[in-house]
Parts: C-alpha cells; sequence; structure tokens
C-alpha cells in the first residue's frame, strides 16, 4: 500500500508540475503580448488539448486571458480612433491654413505684377510720347 501512496503522490506532484509549467508559459506569452488561445497554449508548452480544457485552473487562465486581451483591444481602438480623429482636424486645419497662405501669395503676386506693368507702361509712354 505504500507503494501505491508512493505512486499517487508522484503523479499529484507531476500534475502540479505540469500546471505550474503551463501557467508560466501563459504569463510569458501574456507578457510578449502573443495571442493566448487554447491552440497556441497548446502549441507553446505541448500539453494535450484535452489536458488545457479539462484542468480548471489552466482553462480559466486562457479564458481571462483571452477576454482581456479583447477589452484590451477595444480600448486600444478607441484610443486610436480618438489620435486619428486628431490627426485628422489637424491635417485639416494645415489645409485649410495653406489654402488662405496660397491664395494670398496669387493675390499679392498678381498686384505686384499689376504694378509693375502700369510702371512699365508709364515709362513706355514716357520714352515714345504717346
Amino acid at each position: 500500500m505504500a507503494k501505491t501512496d508512493a505512486m499517487v503522490a508522484k503523479a499529484k506532484e507531476k500534475g502540479e508540475n505540469r500546471q505550474k509549467e503551463v501557467l508560466s508559459a501563459i504569463k510569458q506569452m501574456k507578457k510578449r503580448g502573443d495571442k493566448i488561445t487554447f491552440y497556441s497554449v497548446q502549441k507553446t508548452t505541448g500539453a494535450a488539448k484535452s489536458y488545457l480544457y479539462s484542468n480548471d485552473v489552466v482553462r480559466k487562465a486562457i479564458e481571462e486571458a483571452r477576454s482581456n486581451r479583447v477589452e484590451r483591444s477595444a480600448v486600444s481602438k478607441d484610443a486610436l480612433i480618438k489620435i486619428q480623429a486628431e490627426k485628422i482636424k489637424s491635417l485639416e486645419q494645415e489645409i485649410k491654413d495653406l489654402k488662405k497662405d496660397n491664395t494670398e501669395s496669387y493675390k499679392a503676386r498678381y498686384e505686384r505684377l499689376l504694378e509693375e506693368n502700369e510702371t512699365l507702361k508709364l515709362q513706355l509712354r514716357t520714352a515714345y510720347d504717346y
């Protein structure tokens, strides 16, 4: 009977070690920003999918990591939308300013050329008396 108790204890220890290993791998995957799914955890750890689904602690850790990723994505998406909206406003204002500067520039150039033209006409009249 002592032999069976030792085998049971060894199996229990092996299961606990495997669970710690899988949970550690999930933690590392989170840090790296990896997508966490049952499949990706299975590929990373080599654990059987049936183990990942049947172990309550591991299954909850994977499901929680998946749901947190979705929440982060929604928050990130909102932040990106806000940043893009501000950028669009900024660019629209820049375009408006450039159009205004551009218009004033052509207008000023036109007026300068008109003045220069009048001056040249006056010089021609003076030179040729007509």
